[in-house]
């Protein structure tokens, strides 16, 4: 007997190719729509092993004992191609939108065409949002309208950033997706994920004010394995939590938080606690690491640690280490010989606004 199934169908507007997932492999090149559908034997067999074609695109997948097969960057009107060598099955089945396909060993009878949302009466839902939480089995999506969802992935999910297969386990928390989910009793299960940032660079479309993910652009003050400290492009100081899981990248090389160097110029992507202060970076991007300033004038205090110089536009606070070279006369000096009223020409990176961190200060 034949068995009655049924499977939902998705034709979407996407570049992409499926990802390779269990007994499927696909390979081809890129169009616009996903294709879904099921292969089920007309005497009840297994369907395991049946090739699945869109023909004139060298898309292609060998389905398993649950016969499911999927397509990212289908043409529009492609027909799909059936074959399985052991048994003699080569069937067409036309159009671009597929269904339950019954295969015989000599021919193949499509089963009835369902539109968008079809399959027992679940509707095909679309979320866009942050990821939350995600596993191997579920992603919550904090979505735009501001609820947490639920969304099951199992081995059909294709999910998808531009042109590369992406994961389950590189859908990281604040990554944001669209994703297209077919509800049941049960709750809804992902059929396709759309990856629109994965820490991948600036191409994120900034300036999302929400406290799920602020951007920020500035100079670093001082950064350690858990806190990141830099004034932004407003002038304002933010301090950022890092953790384990904070993607810290400069180019696609990653970067340990060591390496951040005051005056070093950051892109930083952060969450904002309920408390409304409590910042935790989820990406810095690292822009420089030798942000060069010079600065000229008076000093009018000196410390342990550094000097304040008056130059003709502020006041201007010159930290040393141990590395800072301090010269009068060609002669080196220490800071100890450097006094109020002395004129000076410092050279160093900027570590915040008005704030300096000299690699050379010359004593005029």
């Amino acid at each position: 007997m034949v068995k009655t199934l049924r499977v939902l169908m998705m034709a979407v507007a996407m570049l992409g190719l499926a990802a390779c997932q269990g007994e499927k492999s696909v390979t081809g090149q890129y169009g616009t729509s996903v294709l879904s559908g099921q292969v089920v034997m007309a005497d009840g067999s297994s369907p395991a092993g049946v090739q699945v074609t869109v023909s004139g695109t060298g898309l292609t997948t060998t389905v398993g004992a649950d016969g499911v097969f999927a397509f990212a960057g289908a043409p529009a009107e492609a027909d799909l191609v059936f074959e399985r060598a052991a048994d003699g099955i080569h069937a067409t089945h036309g159009g671009s939108i597929s269904g339950v396909i019954e295969l015989s060993k000599s021919e193949a009878k499509k089963g009835t065409r369902k539109g968008r949302g079809a399959g027992r009466g679940n509707p095909v839902s679309q979320f866009e949002g942050l990821i939350r939480t995600a596993s191997a089995t579920e992603i919550v999506v904090f979505t735009s309208k501001g609820v947490e969802q639920a969304i099951a992935l199992t081995a059909d999910t294709l999910i998808r950033k531009g042109n590369r297969p992406v994961l389950p386990a590189e859908l990281l928390p604040d990554t944001r997706v669209h994703v297209k989910a077919l509800k049941s009793e049960t709750g809804f299960t992902a059929l396709l994920v759309i990856v629109q940032n994965t820490g991948g660079g600036d191409d994120d479309g900034g300036g999302d004010d929400s406290p799920e993910g602020k951007e920020y652009e500035g100079i670093v003050i001082s950064s350690s394995d858990t806190q990141l400290v830099m004034t932004d492009s407003k002038g304002v100081q933010q301090t950022f939590i890092l953790t384990a899981t904070t993607d810290i990248r400069k180019g696609n090389t990653p970067v340990a938080p060591a390496e951040i160097l005051a005056g070093t110029r950051v892109h930083v992507k952060a969450t904002t606690a309920a408390d409304g202060t409590t910042k935790t970076a989820t990406r810095v991007i690292v822009q420089n690491t030798n942000s060069g300033v010079k600065v000229s004038g008076v000093v009018t205090a000196v410390s342990t640690t550094g000097l304040i110089v008056q130059t003709d536009t502020a006041s201007v606070t010159v930290n040393t280490d141990a590395s800072t070279r301090i010269v009068k006369k060609k002669a080196a000096i220490t800071l100890a010989e450097v006094h109020a009223g002395d004129r000076v020409k410092v050279e160093g990176t900027a570590a915040g606004e008005n704030v300096v961190l000299a690699r050379e200060i010359e004593v005029k």
